[in-house]
């Protein structure tokens, strides 16, 4: 059974993020609050980290898109050895400049390492130079765990739509990971661990749709 749309929950006592706001001020908000509201507009930034214990909430219409320059390992939302994240998307957007990025392939949307406890609703990551979503770990070893990818969506990026490396305990209900095109494997959905030592255990796909990808659909590797 999916999960109902969370879309429409916003809370207007959270910290509030504007779309005049400068990479550096956004992300002391991101250091210095655990609820936050990204407000309607168009936010131009360098890459972000979220901490851990931390609901985000997104305004309708948001889109929050990389700035010129982003290097080849450049994300634009990091969940890096965290815990406890919420994001409420609302259907807003994390969006890069995808034909700027000719070379490389590591340039994520929303880019999470070794994080634990994370859901993520009713959110898009497309355009990048690399994967709209990443899932996987900071050390050979390591893993991402409890992870939830609810109503989510993924538009031309360049290596993956959802790239699945090393998690336990995945949950992607319904969605869309659509028309990956540039680097190879191309597919919607690539579950690829990169090392012997990584985890893919319970990782479970629910209602979710691909198409139009140069790869493939799902690849299982």
């Amino acid at each position: 059974m999916l999960l109902k749309d969370v879309g429409s929950k916003l809370n207007e006592k959270a910290k509030h993020i504007y779309p005049t706001m400068s990479t550096e001020e956004i992300q002391n908000i991101l250091d210095s609050y655990r609820e936050i509201m990204f407000v309607n507009g168009v936010f131009n930034v360098n890459p972000l980290f979220i901490k851990s214990n931390t609901v985000i909430y997104m305004s309708p219409n948001t889109i929050i898109q990389a700035n010129i320059g982003f290097g080849a390992n450049d994300c634009v939302l990091t969940i890096k050895d965290v815990s406890n994240i919420t994001i409420y998307g609302n259907h807003a957007i994390v969006k890069m400049l995808k034909s700027e990025y000719t070379t490389g392939e590591w340039r994520h949307g929303v880019y999470m390492l070794s994080a634990n406890n994370i859901t993520i609703n009713d959110f898009h990551s497309n355009d990048s130079g690399g994967d709209g979503f990443y899932i996987g770990t900071s050390t050979p070893t390591g893993f991402c765990d409890s992870i939830v990818l609810n109503n989510c969506f993924s538009d031309n990026n360049k290596r993956q739509g959802l790239s699945i490396t090393s998690v336990k305990n995945l949950y992607v209900y319904g969605g869309k990971y659509s028309g990956t095109i540039g680097t190879n494997p191309q597919f919607g959905i690539d579950i690829e661990p990169n090392l012997a030592t990584n985890f893919i255990e319970n990782v479970n796909l629910i209602g979710v749709k691909t198409s139009n990808n140069s790869g493939g659909g799902i690849s299982v590797v």
